[in-house]
């Protein structure tokens, strides 16, 4: 993702395509921010020590489980 909140942004293609998440329902929309080369790289893993902790691997979970739904 490159910055857009410049004039002339768009004329490099930074932003173009870009949905705003809390545009749509539950803050959240289906989209790719990474390259290619890294989009499926998992840099958290939870773990279930503690109620927060639990809580936001449940979440974490919900959400790369709906970026992944109907995958080709």
């Amino acid at each position: 993702m490159k910055d857009a909140h410049y004039k002339g942004a768009a004329g490099l293609g930074h932003g173009v395509g870009y949905a705003y998440p809390h545009n749509f329902k539950n803050d959240w929309v289906k989209q790719q921010y990474l390259p290619d080369k890294i989009k499926d790289a998992q840099y958290y893993v939870p773990k279930q020590n503690g109620k927060f902790e639990t809580a936001l691997g449940q979440q974490y979970d919900r959400l790369r489980s709906a970026q992944h739904q109907n995958k080709h």
